[in-house]
């Protein structure tokens, strides 16, 4: 009797670690978080996955990374960017980004006609860690709310509401150079823009410092800061930012993405799984 008692506790207890094991390998795989390059024209559900939060958004970026620049000149109207960056490296954020000139206080040295400019390094700076690359441009403040607002408004082609003419991408560069450096605006600066009006790019600006608080979620894109250590122009390149698993029937792009840690669901999810084996190995030899 008294085998049979230890026999069936034993079972239990096995079918008890199962559970556990079960439970915790999937806090360690809901832990994870990815950020992805934007792809044009494609929209993902991400429907109950949680955002990382902007800690973990600036934790999880490369502290520099080594980039090359093109654009067209004059940029035609159909262009979803002022600029596309090619990141080299780290790999783990290699590929090509739409990007933005974050001011107009500085030199820029891109390819043009499809080619890429020379290689520049850059300090890697998350959007809303504003304190850490405040002084390179008049507002850095508006990069964290108002920009990700901007980028994520999807306007180009559609119409504004306050002059009944339709969005360009320059529009959206020229209503961040206004909410970054307004003052710092020339002609020539204006001359490197394909078709824009000032109207629509200040209507944009207006809805935009509406929204201070803005943070993307999942599947929305979010805005990095780049400031190359040559001295050159400040860059915000734009990506998509995923969360956990993608969901089934989900595109992924191609380009590596840079693995997002929740550092206690992680550790306890390990942990968890190592005592629970533990567990399993030790009623086993009963």
């Amino acid at each position: 009797m008294r085998m049979t008692t230890r026999t069936e506790r034993a079972r239990r207890t096995r079918a008890f670690a199962t559970i556990l094991l079960s439970i915790f390998a999937l806090m360690l795989v809901s832990s994870q978080v990815s950020i992805q390059p934007v792809a044009a024209n494609t929209q993902q559900s991400f429907t109950g996955y949680n955002a990382p939060t902007t800690v973990e958004f600036a934790a999880a970026l490369p502290a520099t990374a080594d980039f090359t620049l093109s654009y067209m000149y004059p940029t035609p109207a159909s262009t979803v960017s002022y600029l596309t960056m090619n990141i080299l490296s780290p790999a783990s954020i290699s590929g090509q980004y739409p990007s933005w000139c974050a001011s107009t206080t500085k030199p820029i040295v891109p390819g043009f006609d499809g080619s890429f400019g020379p290689q520049v390094t850059a300090n890697v700076y998350s959007s809303y860690d504003t304190a850490k690359f405040a002084g390179e441009f008049p507002y850095p403040g508006n990069t964290g709310g108002p920009v990700n607002w901007l980028l994520n408004q999807n306007v180009i082609g559609t119409t504004s509401p306050c002059t009944g003419t339709q969005y360009t991408w320059s529009d959206i560069q020229l209503a961040i150079w206004l909410l970054t450096d307004p003052n710092g605006i020339t002609a020539y600066d204006l001359s490197t823009l394909g078709p824009y009006d000032m109207a629509r790019a200040n209507c944009l600006v207006q809805a935009a410092l509406q929204h201070q608080s803005f943070y993307p979620q999942c599947g929305q894109s979010i805005a990095i800061v780049l400031v190359p250590t040559d001295g050159s122009q400040d860059l915000i390149m734009q990506i998509q930012l995923q969360c956990g698993l993608p969901p089934v029937g989900g595109t992924v792009s191609s380009v590596d993405s840079v693995a997002l840690l929740s550092p206690w669901l992680a550790v306890l999810g390990l942990v968890g799984c190592i005592a629970t084996v533990g567990v399993f190995v030790k009623t086993r030899r009963r």
